[in-house]
């Protein structure tokens, strides 16, 4: 459910944030010049095709003459294409963490990792890669200042026509495009931003707080069930207590041994007469008889070794021997009495 939540809000930032991709099919494409000659050549580009529309001064007069330019260019996507070197660009590595909120992060480390504050520029992003394992992303942080062009989208804005997207080449050839609507951030859109953050700081704090509350309600369950436990603990206790003032006594336990063994002196004599690659899986006394069960590299040889020692008599296997297939142990069953 969180996870749902977290993409559902990624979904919702993004949203905030027009990305670019191709050009649409038909494009009045707007050539900024530079400082020294102030105007802008409107192209209509259709498909594969380039037509000139004119060559416009940024004065009263040709904002008249590209008015009625664009007018009868028809209704199209309008796109600034600048000159050459006037679209910056800056590497920038952030936590990975935060691709969920680009364009968020990336508003506020703007003065941190460029000279420009983000009311002064167009910007957007394009992702060069993830490190996972270091938990690390690295961005192209694509800027335009916005003097540069404010005088060229203040023509184009006086025709009545929107500039949708500016479009320029960086200092390497690069071509790179910025949409407007991605920097231009609106009240509600920081609003929103706000709020999302909000959200964001809500779920963390309740995430990290989920694993002391479900120990919290663990050790609550443990405290119950050892108040339930406690009067059979104290039995135990009473009864430990009552077979340790029999032992002292030494009467029950020495006839019971006389008459039955001793089975904590078997198990230890032939745990320590077995070899290191036999291992017991089963143990039992009753009326000195002895049966062991267990796994071995080599069964047969367990007889000799056990029939040497003065405490196992008449040692023999009461199952006929059966190897494994998994680790090639013989499983075997035997059968001896305890010595008086």
């Amino acid at each position: 459910m969180l996870e749902e939540f977290l993409r559902w809000w990624a979904q919702q930032l993004r949203a905030l944030v027009p990305r670019h991709g191709a050009l649409p099919s038909r494009v009045l494409l707007l050539d900024a010049g530079g400082q020294e000659e102030p105007w802008l050549i409107l192209t209509l580009l259709r498909r594969q095709s380039e037509r000139p529309l004119g060559r416009f001064p940024l004065d009263q007069a040709g904002g008249e003459a590209l008015r009625r330019a664009l007018r009868a260019a028809g209704r199209a996507p309008a796109v600034l294409r600048l000159p050459p070197g006037r679209l910056l660009k800056q590497e920038v590595v952030l936590p990975l963490a935060a691709e969920a909120e680009l364009a968020g992060a990336l508003w506020h480390e703007m003065d941190r990792v460029t000279p420009f504050r983000p009311a002064d520029v167009f910007w957007s992003w394009e992702v060069i890669g993830r490190d996972r394992r270091r938990g690390l992303l690295r961005l192209r942080l694509l800027l335009v200042p916005r003097a540069a062009v404010a005088a060229a989208l203040a023509t184009v804005a006086a025709t009545g026509t929107t500039v949708t997207l500016l479009q320029g080449q960086s200092a390497d050839g690069a071509l790179h495009r910025i949409g407007l609507a991605a920097t231009a951030w609106r009240p509600w859109q920081r609003l929103i931003l706000r709020a999302a953050a909000l959200a964001c700081a809500t779920l963390m704090v309740a995430v990290v707080a989920a694993p002391f509350l479900r120990q919290a309600r663990l050790l609550d369950e443990l405290e119950a069930r050892i108040a339930v436990l406690q009067p059979r603990a104290r039995e135990a206790v009473a009864a430990q207590q009552r077979a340790a003032e029999a032992a002292a006594s030494g009467d029950v336990i020495a006839a019971t041994e006389a008459e039955f063994g001793n089975a904590l002196g078997i198990l230890a004599t032939v745990t320590t007469i077995l070899p290191d690659h036999t291992w017991l899986t089963g143990f039992t006394l009753k009326q000195r008889q002895v049966t062991l069960r267990g796994q071995s590299a080599d069964a047969a040889r367990l007889i000799a070794t056990l029939a040497a020692e003065p405490a196992i008599r008449t040692p023999g296997f009461a199952a006929p021997v059966t190897r494994s297939s998994g680790d090639g142990q013989d499983q075997f069953v035997i059968t001896a009495t305890a010595a008086q």
